[in-house]
């Protein structure tokens, strides 16, 4: 997995191909200078777009928003890609750049540094970032699902200091590395950062979908490894969320996050193999957190439409802007469109997810509508605002971004969408993954759209919209 840190800046308006309101010209944009307007549009409305380095890197299969780091005004970029080499190995690596003015260039021509993965670990698969050891200072954690250093497919975590990344393998800038215990347990296939006990140190959450859980096999296991976290953090002794049955394989998708308002982060897992459909757990955070198999979470939703995959994606953020988080899940096999159902806080302990508040269905079969999500606030009224990827929509697999604007009831399609970003080529697969942030004191908002097929031999790109 190649990951590549990008740097951006705020004057890259770029010309547009007559599918997208200029936003500058007032013709409805979603917020004033957001270059993302109203309407479908092609991927050239954006205000930059970045391409992998070379052929086969699949640039933007996951992304993660940092800091400002270089103090442009803008939020940098982590990306990663698949990076397959001419022996169909998925190696790893990472690219880093804090310049300035990147318009349309490879993302290799203006990196600063190559931060290198182990061969075919998949290094960057997953990314979070906090205050990991406790110093003060932003850390990055970065899954390997595919890492064999103990075992095939064991899989490891790598946690990096943002501030002293530098070129050359990770293993050189880890200060804490775990790795998975048994072949195919595949550590690291999800992570998330947050608080979960309280005690003001961020945690980390690891999902590891191929784990045993005692005799269970592949029943799928969540570690959560409380911080400060050291190069001597072990999985010895980590609290473990398993799940329920053989091969639900949870721990695939996983989130941090307040949904009750108590002070502790909760965590959220999806679980898309689960059962018939799938199915999403909460387990409430707390000041002494304890391992529990999943029957015993806090909050159940269950799928039960075959092979629905619900859960696949997950997302938070108050959409109906009345002080208390919302769910949403992505299912991407269901109705074969793929549905993104969303659910009010605060969360019943238990729902078919046939009852959520709201759906929205993608537009033809196969799409995979609800492969990512992001929940950002793009129209500035307070209200989050739905992003969603559908990677497979489109003649030959361009894929498609829709957005939704503030809170939704009853089902409806994405025809309904507020905007639709299309990928410009077959096999772009743009939409495979979002990142968002919104404005800061210190930084403009951006989201961050990957798609990871674009650019001639699979380079990838990254397309950036900025949030004023």
């Amino acid at each position: 997995m190649l990951l590549f840190l990008l740097a951006c800046d705020p004057s890259l308006s770029v010309s547009h191909d007559g599918l997208a309101v200029d936003a500058d010209t007032g013709l409805g944009p979603l917020s004033e200078g957001l270059s993302l307007a109203r309407g479908t549009q092609g991927t050239t409305t954006s205000d930059a777009m970045l391409a992998g380095p070379g052929t086969g890197a699949r640039l933007g299969s996951s992304l993660l928003l940092l800091g400002d780091g270089d103090g442009d005004g803008l939020p940098d970029v982590l990306a990663a890609g698949l990076a397959e080499t001419a022996q169909d190995r998925l190696d790893g690596g990472a690219w880093l750049s804090r310049g300035h003015g990147y318009g349309r260039g490879s993302v290799a021509s203006s990196a600063d540094l190559e931060l290198e993965g182990a061969a075919g670990s998949l290094t960057g698969w997953s990314m979070c970032r906090g205050d990991l050891d406790g110093d003060g200072q932003q850390d990055l954690a970065l899954g390997a699902p595919q890492h064999s250093a103990s075992a095939p497919w064991a899989g490891a975590l790598f946690v990096v200091p943002e501030a002293s990344l530098g070129g050359g393998s990770i293993n050189a800038f880890a200060t804490a590395k775990v790795t998975g215990q048994e072949h195919h347990d595949r550590l690291g296939q999800a992570l998330a950062c947050g608080d979960v006990d309280g005690d003001g140190f961020t945690d980390l959450l690891v999902g590891a979908p191929g784990r045993d859980k005692g005799s269970t096999a592949d029943a799928g296991v969540t570690y959560l490894l409380t911080g400060p976290l050291s190069a001597g953090t072990s999985l010895t002794g980590a609290v473990q969320l398993g799940g329920r049955w053989p091969f639900d394989r949870s721990g695939q998708s996983l989130l941090a996050a307040d949904l009750d308002g108590d002070g502790f982060e909760d965590v959220v897992l999806g679980n898309p193999s689960e059962g018939t459909g799938g199915a999403v757990y909460v387990v409430r955070g707390s000041t002494s957190p304890a391992s529990v198999r999943l029957w015993s979470a806090d909050h159940r939703l269950q799928e039960s439409k075959p092979d629905a995959e619900a859960g696949a994606s997950l997302a938070v953020g108050d959409l109906d802007a009345d002080g208390y988080v919302d769910l949403v899940v992505g299912a991407p096999g269901r109705s074969d469109s793929g549905e993104v159902l969303g659910i009010y806080g605060p969360l019943p302990s238990s729902m078919q997810l046939a009852s959520a508040d709201f759906r929205w269905r993608g537009l033809a079969s196969g799409d995979r509508f609800g492969q990512s999500l992001a929940l950002v606030d793009l129209d500035a009224d307070g209200g989050a605002d739905l992003v969603v990827g559908s990677p497979l929509s489109g003649d030959g697999d361009s894929g498609s971004v829709f957005v939704f604007l503030g809170a939704a009831s009853g089902t409806s399609t994405a025809w309904s969408a507020d905007a639709r970003v299309r990928g410009a080529q077959d096999g772009d697969f743009l939409g495979r993954s979002l990142a968002a942030t919104e404005a800061s004191v210190e930084s403009s908002g951006l989201l961050a759209i990957g798609a990871p097929g674009g650019a001639k031999g699979d380079k990838g790109l990254v397309v950036l919209y900025e949030i004023p």
